[in-house]
């Protein structure tokens, strides 16, 4: 609408209003505030109408003036409509209907308590109106007071018993409770009367995933996908679905599905970044963690997801800029403080300690868990360099932990015992090497040996691929070696790159530092050609105290007791002393030592096993005295010393 119209609509409805035409003054007014919802003049105009209406205050407003509303709700104009039904409101103040678009206005702008109040006077003028108690449920749910809103929930569902939506939302509420075998039973009576509700197959499926019951959860989306195939939502749940059950490129197929259908949806992208992390795809899982904060710039997860895969490129500085990122969207994010608190210690700087700390009794208020409430504590002081009191409280939550963890270390032991008796029996039987362009490089040896820093100095060599800790070891447990199946298994299978693709780019050696690889080494030799081992050998006590010391995001639950992880190391050793007799000319011990203090004599060494020649310029000059962990002497007096 062009200026001069605007005033000539504005005078027309001032001079409609002085003649006591209300009505032909009100759409004109309406009309000005559908193309102009900040107009001044129009507002106080249309404000100014409500006096000489108020013996009007019983009378429903004109259907005309609800559907232009309306019109302007389904249109998106929320703020219009806001500014529109707040007039209309005030002339009409008993009409229900106009508080419910009112409230849906307000909501569709995330004004939640506006809303509720809005649809609590809805229910007020009308008691008996189920989507008015449907309504402010939801919006009592978007508060966080679950019962209240089932409580109106349940109002709504006494006064229509076929209200499928409300039995949807109800199921919603409940799964937030945690009461979720009540709210699956609350999404199948949706489906009792709308056996077409693509968004209860989808919650549904939600629900079953938070009981681990996976495939039921896929099921579910396959259902909402196949009554409304255009969802997006199902797509993005199901790639999560399937990334829990391991099946990663099934799982970047249902994100990109999701995205093919709505391309802004900032979670998919975030979710398909820690598929990528979990594929060692490193730069395109940061990508992508990138496009989910150019959709959502205050994507608190997305910074801390980036930053977790930023610290496995080893690029510290850049992973402490994203988790610090999220902690300005999210000041009491527990996940990011923890994994700052976990860097290596001197890593990051005086002030975020100082603001960490400041924030240590908010933080542990937030921590549920007590094990990792003192993990964080000890990693805090860690950092502030008060290392006896940091071990004190290591100790308290190694032990919560161990008691925690008992069967599994059982478990994982009689499998480090399978592992030990298989590889003790193997007959080595190698793959053609005629097939593989690219050489495989198996950093051995337990957790915190130095395999990281040994992959590091390699990676300076442009031919060099890192694939750090992300290998499918699953494809060597699907079948025995001996099976043609078994022999088919690829880089693909294995680490979900193309082998040829990654030579034509110019690599010819990959490293894997995965500690569970030691576990099915013989399996990955035979089955990958052209593949050679490396044992990083450290001090165990560095070792020992450096694994007491760290709270691991998954397994390693020998870490947490001394005596499991003196057992965990034996194995270790144990499994080395077989290969290197088994295939000497595939293997090569090299010291944590020597990686630091003669990095240039470790890579020629590497370079004469594989045959590969490693260019690697300007390596990093460190300093073995700073080799010991800061721990060393505390794990040793506490559980070394006669």
């Amino acid at each position: 609408m062009a200026k001069l119209s605007v005033d000539k609509a504005l005078l027309k409805a001032k001079s409609h209003a002085k003649k006591g035409k209300f009505e032909e003054a009100q759409k004109l007014y309406q009309t000005v505030l559908q193309a102009f919802p900040k107009n001044k003049r129009a507002q106080k105009g249309l404000a100014a109408l409500n006096k000489p209406k108020q013996s009007s205050t019983t009378q429903e407003p004109p259907q005309d003036m609800l559907a232009q509303l309306l019109n302007l709700y389904n249109q998106g104009q929320f703020a219009a409509v806001v500014v529109q039904a707040q007039a209309l409101a005030e002339q009409y103040p008993d009409a229900f209907i106009i508080w419910n678009i009112l409230g849906a206005a307000h909501k569709g702008l995330g004004s939640i308590f506006e809303a509720s109040e809005a649809f609590k006077k809805v229910t007020e003028l009308n008691p008996d109106y189920a989507n008015g108690h449907s309504n402010l449920g939801l919006t009592l749910k978007d508060q966080g007071k679950l019962d209240e809103a089932i409580t109106s929930f349940n109002k709504a569902l006494s006064l229509k018993p076929d209200y499928a939506e409300a039995y949807n939302n109800m199921g919603n509420a409940l799964k937030d409770q945690g009461k979720l075998v009540e709210a699956i039973k609350a999404y199948n009576k949706t489906l009792a009367i709308k056996p077409d509700h693509a968004e209860a197959y989808n919650n549904m499926g939600v629900t079953l995933k938070d009981q681990d019951k996976i495939d039921e959860a896929i099921g579910a989306y396959n259902k909402a996908l196949s009554l409304k195939p255009d969802y997006a939502e199902p797509y993005n749940n199901m790639g999560n679905a399937l990334k829990d059950q391991g099946k990663l490129v099934e799982a970047i197929k249902a994100y990109n599905k999701t995205l093919a259908i709505k391309p802004d949806h900032a979670e998919a992208y975030n979710n398909m970044g820690n598929a990528l992390k979990d594929q060692g795809k490193l730069d395109e899982a940061i990508t992508s963690f990138k496009k989910a904060l150019s959709l959502k710039p205050d994507h608190a997860e997305a910074y801390n997801n980036m930053g977790n895969a930023l610290q496995d490129q080893g690029k510290i500085d850049e992973a402490i800029t994203s988790f610090k990122k999220a902690l300005v969207i999210k000041p009491d994010y527990v996940e990011v403080a923890r994994n700052l608190v976990k860097l290596p210690i001197n890593s990051i700087c005086e002030q975020t300690i100082l603001e960490l700390n400041k924030k240590l009794s908010l933080i542990s208020d937030n921590i549920d868990d007590q094990r990792q409430k003192l993990f964080f504590e000890a990693n805090l002081f860690s950092h502030k360099g008060m290392y006896e009191e940091a071990f004190k409280i290591f100790v308290d939550a190694n032990s919560l932990k161990s008691a925690e963890n008992i069967l599994s270390v059982k478990s994982a032991q009689k499998q480090y015992d399978v592992a030990i008796n298989r590889i003790s029996r193997w007959s080595v039987n190698l793959q053609s090497e005629v097939k593989a362009p690219v050489k495989k490089l198996f950093l051995l040896g337990p957790s915190r040996s130095g395999k990281s820093t040994l992959e590091k100095l390699l990676t300076g060599s442009p031919n060099v691929c890192p694939m750090f800790e992300n290998i499918n070891l699953q494809a060597t447990d699907e079948s025995e070696p001996s099976t043609e199946e078994f022999q088919k298994r690829s880089m693909v299978d294995l680490f979900y790159h193309d082998e040829k693709n990654l030579y034509k780019i110019g690599y010819n050696l990959i490293t894997s530092t995965n500690p569970e690889s030691m576990f099915q080494i013989d399996r990955l030799i035979d089955t990958l050609s052209n593949s050679f081992c490396i044992f990083v050998k450290r001090n165990r006590t560095d070792i020992a105290s450096e694994m007491f010391t760290r709270e691991y995001r998954k397994g390693n639950f020998h870490s947490y007791d001394h005596s499991s992880i003196l057992k965990y190391l034996d194995t270790y050793e144990a499994i080395w002393e077989i290969i290197r007799q088994k295939v000497p000319h595939l293997s090569l011990e090299i010291s944590f030592e020597d990686i630091l203090s003669e990095p240039l004599e470790t890579i020629k060494k590497i370079s004469q096993m594989t045959g590969i020649s490693l260019e690697v310029s300007n390596p990093p000059n460190r300093s073995i005295t700073n080799l010991p962990s800061p721990f060393r002497e505390h794990y040793a007096y506490r559980f070394m010393t006669p």
